[in-house]
């Protein structure tokens, strides 16, 4: 099903998370040129030539770290660095079972809203470490597991545009959630401010827990 999504979206670049298994892959299969963070599962696919790449453990306090790979291309004409991201997951659910109770999950978002978390800490090392990579044009997608409301988030925010910001998607959810959850989206796409965007769609179908987002660029 992933590849049938892809070859109806036709995009021309791929962020994928988790994709230790398939990613490489689809990437042959397709045509595309792909460079892959196997420890991490984070794969960038293109179909432009991707010149230099770079890939980065996400620290954080507790040991399961995050981790991102990065990639330059050239396209219409300006150098982009492509990154895709993949931040440390909160266990809410697992195969439609919830494995906290409503009140622990309230005080997860609480913390999660008002504190450094896992996910906080390994955002500011994000925009740490691809702000060093020094270019101007920058696209991030990835896995973040946060909610718009999220400390990390926020923190994203300040460096960079979210794509479905004004958009339906910013709302819609990209994961299937348990019945019991509120569904809300964890998966974006960022861009730097300097950019231009037309906005994201979330595309429901998907043989995983998340759906695909897409966002138009340029």
């Amino acid at each position: 099903m992933i590849k049938t999504v892809i070859q109806k979206e036709n995009p021309d670049i791929i962020m994928l998370q988790e994709a230790n298994r398939f990613g490489e892959k689809i990437a042959k299969s397709l045509g595309y040129h792909f460079v892959n963070f196997k420890e991490k599962g984070t794969l960038i696919m293109s179909k432009m030539p991707i010149d230099k790449a770079w890939q980065h453990t996400l620290r954080n306090d507790i040991g399961r770290d995050g981790g991102v790979i990065c990639g330059e291309i050239q396209y219409d004409g300006k150098t982009l660095l492509l990154c895709s991201v993949h931040l440390t997951n909160i266990p809410v659910g697992y195969n439609g079972q919830m494995l906290m109770t409503k009140a622990k999950m309230l005080g997860v978002g609480l913390r999660e809203i008002f504190f450094d978390t896992q996910r906080s800490n390994e955002t500011k090392d994000l925009v740490k470490w691809i702000g060093g990579l020094g270019y101007e044009n920058i696209v991030i997608g990835g896995d973040f597991n946060s909610f718009f409301c999220f400390k990390s988030m926020r923190i994203m925010r300040k460096k960079f545009s979210d794509t479905a910001w004004g958009t339906p998607a910013f709302w819609e959810s990209s994961h299937k959630w348990p019945k019991t959850f509120f569904p809300v989206k964890i998966d974006y796409i960022y861009v730097t401010k300097n950019m231009d965007y037309g906005g994201t769609k979330i595309v429901h179908q998907s043989p995983g827990d998340h759906y695909p987002v897409v966002a138009y660029v340029y």
